[in-house]
């Protein structure tokens, strides 16, 4: 049986997929090619042109609690978002320590989300959970 999270999650991951296969033709057909663009890439490009999908995508990452493809998003976003460099600069860490924190074998410190979040204009919080 599929939970609303499940449900939430599946539907936003075929939104993105849609999305994504709209946005490589798009770009593709306006260069008239049709060549294969990297996932991250077009999934950066995604998160810089809507900053809002961006934060409705980590919700639901967050709230299915898989670490991670939180840290895969996190990657994706820090490259978006300037690359790994930049967001440490911005979030006062050091970027080799930000890079093994964003390893698939990271395990970032709540400090470290928190002021990595911040450097990418957001924010982490808290919300009650809503039982039916």
């Amino acid at each position: 049986m599929l939970t609303n999270t499940a449900i939430g999650a599946s539907a936003l991951a075929y939104d993105l997929t849609l999305l994504l296969v709209s946005i490589t033709w798009s770009k593709g057909f306006e260069r008239g090619l049709m060549k294969d663009r990297a996932h991250d890439d077009a999934i950066g490009e995604l998160f810089r042109e809507d900053p809002d999908f961006a934060t409705r995508y980590l919700n639901e990452i967050l709230e299915e609690g898989d670490q991670a493809d939180l840290l895969i998003a996190l990657r994706q976003m820090a490259k978006a978002f300037g690359g790994v460099t930049t967001i440490a600069e911005k979030a006062h860490l050091n970027a080799t320590q930000l890079y093994r924190t964003l390893s698939p074998d990271g395990n970032p410190e709540l400090c470290s989300l928190i002021a990595v979040l911040k450097a990418m204009g957001m924010r982490l919080a808290v919300q009650p959970l809503h039982h039916t």
